[in-house]
């Protein structure tokens, strides 16, 4: 039977109507006929709850799963390969391993440089990086940044080390921004050493990033 707004409208429904819980489950939100304004429901398509906004369906929250469609998160690794970063030059930072992976983010780019957000919202992402000892010393550097080109005006955070000498250098960084669909995350790294310097992939899930949904505009 189709859930519509007359089966709702009374305040005598048995919590049994809505699987004892008090909450429609559907597969679609387009199972809902005539939904009002503030209705939630559970979608068990992507394990997320939704409200009705007068307008369309407002995904709201993310319950958690273990598939690409109910896991609203997504982590890489650099594990696989170390990347080497050149002297005083903007470099995009590789993740080739997917540790796992969600719908809501799709991963491009020559060992996945670019991740593109495939939901509106506010989003945690993180990354970090290890970088190998160099008798250069100098600095070293990791940002997250917007979009798939280094601009300096759309970087949203990072972490700097100065005068490092010659040891290895373990950065970490984090930030939530509010992005539409479509909208891009890089993560950059720069280093000074005057020498290339290798990224050190012997220290687990170190080098990484991470993209999670946390909750609607």
């Amino acid at each position: 039977m189709a859930l519509t707004a007359e089966v709702f409208a009374g305040s005598k429904v048995r919590a049994s109507t809505f699987n004892e819980s008090g909450l429609p489950v559907v597969s679609s939100p387009s199972d809902i006929s005539l939904p009002f304004t503030g209705q939630t429901i559970f979608c068990t398509a992507d394990n997320m709850i939704y409200r009705y906004t007068g307008a369309a369906w407002l995904a709201i929250v993310a319950t958690g799963g273990s598939t690409a469609a109910t896991m609203h998160e997504a982590r890489y690794h650099q594990i696989a390969s170390a990347q080497s970063i050149n002297s005083s030059a903007d470099t995009k930072m590789k993740f080739e391993q997917s540790i796992y992976t969600c719908n809501d983010v799709v991963a491009s780019g020559v060992g996945n440089t670019d991740f593109q957000l495939q939901r509106d919202g506010v989003w945690g992402v993180g990354a970090g990086v290890r970088y190998l000892g160099n008798a250069g010393g100098g600095e070293r550097h990791i940002w997250i940044q917007s979009g798939t080109t280094f601009v300096t005006a759309n970087r949203q955070v990072g972490d700097t080390a100065v005068n490092v000498g010659s040891a290895p250098v373990t950065l970490s960084t984090y930030t939530e921004i509010r992005a539409l669909a479509g909208s891009s995350i890089c993560v950059g790294l720069w280093q000074n050493s005057t020498a290339t310097i290798s990224i050190d992939i012997g220290f687990g899930g170190t080098c990484h990033v991470v993209l999670t949904w946390l909750r609607p505009l």
